[in-house]
């Protein structure tokens, strides 16, 4: 990252002032931002529909003739590359009478057969085939494909948008975050593994506690309080995004005594880049990056939590199992075995009415920066 020493710089500053990048004031936000089924329709329509949103690695699907499906806000979801390697993506949903055309969560296919009645589309999405065809007449094949979504794949990034006819701008939609986005060569670099899980909670519940660092020391004094400074950060904005530099300990260590070596990511600092609506990629070292996504599950309290870790085609083995080892142990003992609890105990609260509003501080800037950014997409509450 061509601008990583003058972010460890301020970084510093913040070590030696303990002062973090703030927000102007303190911000008041009314609980019914979770609990509003209103609200909670028109951030499906705005956020989930309406925006570009972040739906894998290209290196899921590494070559012609791969596929994935996926549900995003009830709408199931095929990514396919065709045989040209182009990247596509429909409605999982045959054109005849609306039966999913595969219920496979990846592989390799040039078409697919819909289990119902036989129809075939090619993984371009063409009709290809109508079993008994005599029995359609005046049906055209071209007619019938499967109904296209907007798609676009840059820097190993994929897109999708499920109202809109495209093209999407994925440079416009990152708002100036594509120069840093484009350095690391994500598009060679390759799948790692994957982690999902459920909850019962509010989804904007799990974006809030991935803003922060202001918790780290009480709700995780033995995983990221042991490593990370907490209350330490350089937030920097980017339209509807913001990036985030952690300070670790080895960075407090090293200013205390007065440099001497290399900064090193992982050793020093953690890096966040948080995408609005619900994407958090997150780099430990060199050896890869991971992405967490958040998804609202078909109600107000449902919430899917999705990990993808990519490790670098110029890290060694060694380099690229350790940075798999610690996305998967943050996965393990701070998503799931902390991060979850704290949620759901929120959620138990806000349902039960215990508090009119949320209280977030100034230090507390990337939570109030993403909730202005709700409020001004989907309305207030």
């Amino acid at each position: 990252m061509t601008n990583l020493p003058e972010l460890v710089s301020r970084l510093q500053e913040q070590l030696t002032s303990q002062m973090p990048d703030c927000a102007e004031a303190v911000m008041h936000l009314p609980s019914a931002v979770y609990t509003s089924e209103d609200r909670f329709q028109r951030e499906r329509k705005a956020l989930f529909r309406q925006l570009p949103l972040f739906v894998g690695f290209s290196a899921e699907l590494p070559e012609p003739n791969s596929f994935r499906t996926m549900t995003i806000d009830s709408v199931r979801i095929l990514l396919t590359r065709d045989k040209a390697g182009t990247l596509r993506a429909f409605r999982n949903s045959c054109r005849h009478r609306g039966m999913a055309v595969t219920e496979k969560s990846e592989g390799c296919a040039k078409r697919f057969t819909c289990p119902f009645h036989g129809w075939t589309f090619g993984n371009d999405g063409s009709l290809i085939g109508i079993a008994q065809a005599q029995h359609f007449p005046g049906v055209d094949k071209k007619d019938y494909g499967l109904s296209p979504i907007a798609v676009a794949e840059k820097y190993g990034l994929m897109f999708l948008q499920i109202e809109g006819d495209g093209p999407i701008d994925i440079d416009a939609h990152l708002g100036g975050l594509e120069k840093d986005l484009s350095e690391p060569g994500f598009q060679n670099w390759r799948l790692g593994g994957r982690n999902e899980h459920r909850a019962n909670v509010n989804w904007k519940l799990f974006m809030d506690g991935f803003c922060e660092g202001y918790h780290f020391n009480t709700i995780h004094p033995n995983t990221l309080g042991a490593v990370v400074v907490p209350n330490t950060h350089v937030v920097d904005i980017f339209g509807l995004h913001a990036r985030e530099l952690f300070a670790n300990k080895g960075l407090q260590e090293f200013t205390a005594r007065g440099g001497g070596r290399p900064i090193s990511m992982g050793g020093d600092v953690a890096l966040i880049y948080l995408i609005c609506p619900n994407l958090i990629l997150i780099a430990l070292h060199s050896g890869g990056w991971h992405a967490i996504s958040i998804w609202p599950d078909g109600a107000i309290d449902r919430t899917l939590v999705s990990q993808t870790i990519l490790v670098s085609d110029r890290a060694t083995a060694e380099e690229q199992m350790d940075y798999i080892a610690r996305a998967n142990y943050i996965w393990e003992e701070v998503i799931k075995a902390e991060d979850f609890a704290v949620s759901e105990s929120i959620w138990s609260a806000l349902k039960g009415g215990d508090l009119p509003d949320m209280v977030l501080g100034r230090n507390e800037y990337p939570v109030q920066h993403f909730h202005r950014q709700f409020n001004r997409l989907a309305g207030p509450a």
